[in-house]
Formats: structure tokens, C-alpha cells, sequence
């Protein structure tokens, strides 16, 4: 089967449980994948790909209904949890527009000399 976009290998990106999250006492955190069936790619990646990506909303519309009742499950979850982060940027400018002014936040600082 042809997955596009969630091509990972010879499986599709889009498999797997929801993995949990654990934070350790210094702080660290840990992802722990379900040992019966993990995740391929993490939810960060997926949520990224459907704002930033024409071809991975096409290629996820496309293959959702092919997927285990497991990875449907997830995968609903994850949208419905981050309903407006899912929304599809209107081109690559406007994702790239919208990373570049995240980190660009400061501002520019100027003297100006007092009479």
C-alpha cells in the first residue's frame, strides 16, 4: 500500500497506541510507547505535519479508514484534543511566518539620545 506522506519505512506513520508521558524527578521527561503496539511516529509529529503539510492532510484523510480501530482511536483523540493546533496553515509561507515570528518575539532596542 501506497502511504505517502506517512511513509516510515515500510509501514505507515500513523500506527500505534498513544504513548504516555512520565516526569522524573530531575525533571527529565520520559516517553513510555505501548508495549503491545506502539506508536511509529509521536503526536507532536503528526500534529506538526497536519498544520504544516498539504500533502500530509490529503495522504491522513486518505488512509484514516485503512487504519486498526486502535490507531482510529488515537488518532481522534489527538484531534479532538488539539482541534485548533490541527488546523491546516494556509501555505508553506504562512507556517514558516508563523515559526520564524515564535522565536523573533523580543523586539528591536534602539537609543535614543535625550536633549
Amino acid at each position: 500500500m501506497n502511504y505517502g506522506f506517512w511513509a516510515f519505512g515500510k509501514t505507515c506513520g500513523l500506527l500505534g497506541a498513544a504513548s504516555t508521558t512520565e516526569e522524573l524527578p530531575d525533571g527529565r521527561i520520559v516517553t513510555h510507547k505501548d508495549p503491545d503496539f506502539p506508536a511509529v511516529v509521536e503526536d507532536v509529529f503528526i500534529i506538526n505535519a497536519l498544520r504544516t503539510s498539504r500533502q500530509a492532510r490529503s495522504d491522513f484523510d486518505r488512509l484514516y479508514l485503512t487504519l486498526d480501530q486502535v490507531s482510529q482511536e488515537r488518532l481522534t483523540d489527538l484531534l479532538a484534543a488539539n482541534k485548533y493546533a490541527c488546523r491546516l496553515m494556509i501555505d508553506t509561507q504562512a507556517a514558516a511566518d508563523a515559526q520564524q515570528a515564535a522565536q523573533n518575539t523580543s523586539g528591536v532596542r534602539t537609543r535614543i539620545p535625550t536633549p
